[in-house]
């Protein structure tokens, strides 16, 4: 588990060491009642299974599977199971700084932090995004999928809901930046490169980068990085190199994350791929 965690009552907390002031909340509850209090983040909650009841500016609203809760800091609410079953979440604390850059690069204007009308939304887009992003901060996903997973949830989130209206600008010619982006992930593939760091080689906002990119290729910078990775892998095990040091010189450090991306673009496990070369 990537940084400082925590664990009671089947509630597991930690934060993740590459995405600043960010700390995720995953658990299962059967509690009945959590008492009225207030955090000074905006606390974003995916639902897993279950029902959920909350009480929120005077009114008591109810969450299950595909919902999200979007909590203001600030803002005193209760909540708890309701049923005999247990509910299951994971909750994101976030920052306001977080969601206060996110609405400023949506919207290309400084409106502060952004305000949520509806408490509970269904978006199963966005619940299936939050649960992306802890899967990556659980493992060891390069940093550059953790920021960018968190950057288009804070965005989309703002898109979506926020109450202010706000509307993406129209995207213009930037290829060339979008080909110094894919040269920079081509030629430093088994880096951790950071988020802000590509979109200061692109000359782009972090946000409009992985806009623009996803466009043009056709994948966000995350997904080119994992491709570019099993790409020179496999390159390496058609030199004979085993799997294991094929990996880490590709830029895997986590076995279980390159058998998976690898499999998933490739069609087989490594091993099977490295076995099928050397009965050639």
């Amino acid at each position: 588990m990537a940084g400082p965690m925590l664990a009671h009552e089947g509630l597991q907390v930690w934060r993740p060491p590459d995405l600043g002031n960010l700390e995720v909340h995953c658990g299962r509850s059967s509690r009945k009642y959590w008492p009225r209090h207030l955090d000074e983040t905006f606390e974003i909650v995916a639902i897993r299974g279950g029902v959920g009841g909350m009480h929120y500016r005077g009114t008591r609203h109810t969450a299950s599977a595909a919902f999200l809760t979007v909590i203001q800091p600030g803002e005193v609410h209760s909540g708890g199971a309701l049923g005999e079953a247990a509910f299951s979440f994971v909750g994101l604390h976030a920052d306001p700084a977080l969601l206060r850059d996110a609405a400023a690069e949506v919207a290309k204007r400084e409106n502060g932090a952004p305000f949520f009308p509806s408490p509970v939304v269904r978006d199963e887009c966005l619940n299936a995004l939050v649960l992306d992003l802890v899967r990556s901060t659980e493992g060891s996903a390069p940093r550059l999928e953790q920021e960018s997973l968190l950057l288009s949830l804070l965005a989309q989130l703002v898109l979506r809901h926020a109450g202010d209206g706000a509307a993406l600008r129209p995207l213009g010619r930037e290829r060339g930046s979008v080909r110094r982006a894919r040269e920079y992930l081509e030629d430093r593939y088994a880096e951790n490169v950071s988020l802000e760091h590509l979109a200061s080689v692109s000359n782009l906002s972090a946000f409009h980068l992985c806009r623009v990119f996803r466009e043009e290729v056709g994948l966000p910078p995350h997904a080119y990085q994992i491709q570019v990775r099993v790409w020179r892998a496999k390159a390496l095990l058609t030199k004979g190199l085993p799997a294991e040091r094929a990996a880490i010189e590709a830029g895997f450090f986590d076995p279980s994350h390159f058998t998976r991306h690898f499999k998933k673009l490739v069609g087989v496990t490594p091993g099977l791929y490295a076995e099928a070369l050397r009965r050639k």
